[in-house]
């Protein structure tokens, strides 16, 4: 998918894939739902996501670029910490990066 959002070229065929979210349903099932975490040559992220009628996108698929912290916000609410630490330990510093990862581990 491409998308043209503030000048700005969205496209799923030529940006780098950093994480993917599915809930394991086929994609003519109407709970399916998908979301794909990219990254640009210019560094910006955006979320490609779709998902069928009885998910919050009911029916429907789109691109939204997203700011490092909605990144950051999407990557641990997948548990997807690992991510967070490789791509943004220069933004947020390596001790609050460690600390996300922390947070994020499953209690015994």
């Amino acid at each position: 998918m491409k998308k043209f959002i503030n000048n700005k070229v969205y496209n799923t065929e030529t940006a780098q894939l950093i994480r993917e979210y599915w809930n394991g349903r086929e994609k003519d099932d109407d709970f399916y739902h998908l979301e794909r975490l990219y990254k640009t040559e210019n560094g910006d992220m955006f979320l490609y996501y779709t998902g069928g009628k009885y998910t919050e996108y009911e029916g429907h698929e789109d691109i939204i670029p997203l700011e490092p912290c909605d990144v950051c916000n999407w990557l641990e609410r997948i548990a997807r910490t690992e991510a967070i630490e490789r791509y943004f330990v220069d933004v947020l510093g390596e001790e609050l990066a460690g600390a996300i990862y922390i947070s994020a581990q499953p209690l015994d």
